[in-house]
């Protein structure tokens, strides 16, 4: 099998210089389809020196070793017909078992590589009943539909949480860039209103009366802090490529699909988000009903790049939670 992919690219067009301080986001999304009542825009956030070349290593390792020998000469990876089958996998020539063996594989990728995990999740509204979306009709485009704008919705509050990794735990010393899959009907949209919250009138606070309260909130009884929706790190506009020609936007698909089967109460989603996110992080996302009620946006697998500040202040709810509950959850 030979794969035919190359080092990333810098925005000029040339290649990326060695210690260039920019991260390259690459994101997709799952549930898309009108059918679907949840829409998921997950992006992994990978360091372009450091991160870029392991991580494509281990996908083409995972695919020649996972992927039977009579499908890795046209083998595309998409990981919707990877679990459910399609025109190009049979589900009778590649056992299910073995397929989702694979899927979980590829998830734990962004966990033993340190790699962030940001996503947006949008419950379908119909939007239409409160905005005008005829007024978001580009030149040579048909008006969004409300579904449309569920995505874009989404895929805004992925790209506010991705840039809240480089500002928040790389103290704004990097930049980002949006590496998305070339979908020729959304690409329009994504590129003209996906980064509103990067527009001085799309930054908004939210109060603690609008924020969903974390476990640990909730079980101390504290509020949610007020927080910041913008968009500072995340340069130009998307930047579209096929898939095919992009191993870590593969990878992306993968954790888009995972918390949509997540999130819709499907078979295997609790196992793939598992896979993701490992021990501590999974429990607490597929067990956490908030996750499934409303819509919001997640920051993950961070954990490795926690200043001193943040573990002191990780450790101190963490002592508060073990006090709490050996008073027997009194205050």
């Amino acid at each position: 099998m030979h794969l035919n992919y190359s080092w990333p690219f810098a925005l000029s067009g040339g290649p990326l210089a060695a210690g260039a301080l920019v991260r390259l986001i690459y994101t997709d999304e799952a549930g898309t389809s009108a059918k679907e009542a949840v829409c998921v825009v997950a992006a992994v956030i990978i360091h372009a020196d450091h991160q870029w070349r392991p991580l494509e290593s281990e996908m083409r390792r995972i695919i020649a070793e996972r992927v039977p020998a009579h499908l890795q000469t046209s083998f595309a990876f998409h990981a919707t017909e990877v679990f459910s089958g399609g025109k190009r996998i049979k589900r009778d020539e590649w056992l299910f078992e073995d397929r989702l063996d694979f899927l979980k594989e590829v998830l734990c990728l962004p966990l033993v590589h340190d790699v962030p995990i940001s996503v947006g999740i949008e419950f379908k509204t119909d939007w239409s009943k409160f905005i005008d979306l005829e007024s978001m009709k580009l030149p040579g485009s048909r008006p969004l539909n409300s579904n449309q704008f569920c995505h874009l919705k989404a895929f805004n509050a992925c790209m506010e949480r991705a840039d809240l990794f480089l500002r928040k735990y790389l103290s704004g010393a990097e930049i980002g860039a949006v590496i998305a899959e070339d979908l020729s009907e959304m690409k329009k949209f994504l590129a003209q209103f996906g980064l509103m919250h990067r527009e001085p009138r799309g930054q908004l606070t939210m109060t603690a009366e609008y924020l969903r309260q974390e476990k640990w909130q909730e079980e101390m009884g504290i509020a949610p802090e007020a927080v910041e929706l913008r968009i500072d790190h995340i340069v130009d506009v998307p930047h579209f490529v096929s898939k095919g020609k992009a191993p870590l936007l593969q990878l992306a698909d993968a954790c888009a699909f995972a918390f949509r089967r997540c999130l819709s109460k499907k078979d295997h989603g609790d196992d793939l988000v598992m896979a993701m996110l490992g021990p501590e992080q999974g429990p607490a996302f597929v067990n956490d009903p908030v996750w499934f009620s409303v819509s919001g946006a997640g920051l993950f697998n961070t954990s490795a790049y926690w200043t001193e500040s943040h573990r002191h202040d990780v450790e101190k709810k963490r002592l508060a939670l073990i006090a709490k509950s050996l008073m027997g959850g009194s205050a």
